[in-house]
């Protein structure tokens, strides 16, 4: 009897220490998955422009790389990039204020993130008042998409606080298709010709390479 006794009260304390263990490892679980929560959400961070709403340049790039895998396997058609230059950006921080720039970018990045797709086309924002897309698809479309960016962009519209003086803001645009083989800087030096072109021959225009 005693020992069925000493039996019955081990088993009762081996259940105890069970359901405290199941409890431990609920709050470990529990603590793991908010851990990871807030990684996920610090790494949303790290990769996205507060103000602009779209992807940091570094970011960017590693999303272009990915997106060029596909091409790899044969998907998707060309691919091509879209730098966007805003035009005397300076001058509107000087005359209507940085707050004012800073609507500006927001509202440019609204414009752009429209047309992310996921596979086909992803928006960045490369610093400052600079801009650029990668996208798939065929040249003539690429251009369609930059020309449409860009009369999208002189179509807004800002204000003063005041309400009483109104702007509108133009965008200056170099396009680079990726030749077989072409790394990702080799791509940006051609559109960066491109865009620096399309400012040389008076601004709020398209230029390819």
């Amino acid at each position: 009897m005693e020992r069925e006794r000493l039996l019955s009260e081990s088993l009762v304390s081996i259940r105890h220490l069970l359901s405290h263990l199941q409890g431990e490892v609920a709050a470990l679980e529990t603590s793991w998955s908010q851990v990871l929560l807030v990684l996920s959400k610090l790494e949303e961070a790290c990769s996205v422009d507060e103000l602009s709403g779209l992807l940091r340049r570094n970011a960017f790039f590693e999303q272009w790389e990915v997106l060029s895998l596909g091409d790899i396997h044969g998907r998707g058609g060309e691919t091509g990039l879209i730098l966007i230059d805003l035009d005397h950006f300076k001058r509107v921080n000087d005359t209507y204020g940085h707050v004012a720039g800073d609507e500006v970018i927001r509202r440019v990045g609204e414009v752009l993130s429209r047309f992310q797709e996921q596979g086909r086309c992803i928006a960045g924002r490369l610093g400052g008042e600079e801009f650029a897309l990668v996208l798939k698809g065929r040249p003539e479309e690429i251009l369609g998409t930059a020309e449409l960016i860009r009369r999208m962009i002189s179509r807004l519209e800002f204000r003063t606080p005041d309400g009483g003086q109104t702007w509108n803001c133009t965008a200056s645009m170099g396009i680079a298709l990726r030749e077989s083989g072409q790394g990702s800087l080799g791509v940006v030096q051609s559109a960066d010709e491109a865009l620096y072109r399309a400012k040389a021959r008076g601004r709020d225009q398209v230029c390819a390479a």
